[in-house]
């Protein structure tokens, strides 16, 4: 996106825990990992109450929040935010939700906007009785944050489609794909005999997340092969996993 000589201040803000057990944990610290490729310091501002060992280009501010109810959560999250921003000055400002968003895109600096997925599609699924004024609000946030946000990028090709088909061709432009990957050298078939291939799978069980097509796909495989399933506690929709 950039390439400067001199040393530069970049923040990465989520509202998410770090460190945890999500695939997204994964994903964040990933990315805060291009300190030394990119001559650059990144901070990780997040929610949670360990703090990461900090390096020469890398620094973790973790946010404890004990708030049950997720908008205020988000609330008081973006207020430690907020406070953070009026005695630090960055370069480049890297966000991942609409929370954050709000509170970043107005800097005067270049800001980029991860889109994974977004509040207004997910939440309803947590949270059935939500409002049509509440979630208005929320899909008018991240209009705003999409709208002002420097550059974009997202994971998949079916969320840039999504981006295209919500905010118009001209979104586009400002929209790069960055796909998730694995090191697949790490990746070993020197102990596979044949006789039985054990998959597992470590997360939540929301359907966005596919695996009622996946156990469909197993079905169809040789019976060699098993899948151990480690599931968060979501009931309503382990109920529908084990139908």
């Amino acid at each position: 996106l950039f390439y400067v000589k001199k040393k530069i201040n970049i923040l990465f803000a989520t509202f998410d825990q770090v460190p945890s057990f999500k695939g997204c944990n994964t994903h964040i610290l990933s990315s805060c990992r291009v300190g030394p490729r990119l001559n650059a310091k990144v901070t990780l501002f997040s929610l949670g109450d360990i703090r990461l060992p900090s390096s020469p280009f890398f620094e973790h501010i973790p946010i404890q929040i004990q708030e049950r109810n997720y908008l205020k959560r988000a609330m008081e999250f973006q207020k430690r935010l907020k406070d953070h921003l009026l005695s630090q000055n960055y370069d480049l400002i890297h966000f991942r939700g609409p929370f954050e968003g709000e509170v970043v895109v107005d800097k005067i600096v270049p800001t980029v906007y991860e889109v994974n997925g977004f509040p207004s599609i997910e939440l309803p699924y947590h949270y059935e009785t939500m409002s049509t004024e509440l979630l208005q609000k929320i899909i008018n946030l991240e209009n705003n944050t999409i709208s002002i946000a420097s550059k974009i990028i997202t994971p998949a090709k079916r969320t840039e489609s999504y981006l295209t088909e919500r905010f118009g061709q001209e979104i586009k432009n400002k929209t790069f794909i960055l796909e998730n990957g694995c090191d697949i050298s790490s990746l070993s078939t020197q102990d596979y005999n044949g006789d039985l291939l054990k998959l597992v799978y470590i997360g939540t069980l929301h359907p966005w997340q596919g695996l009622n097509w996946f156990l469909r796909v197993l079905n169809k495989l040789p019976e060699n092969i098993t899948l151990d399933i480690y599931p968060s506690s979501e009931k309503k929709w382990l109920k529908e996993l084990l139908r």
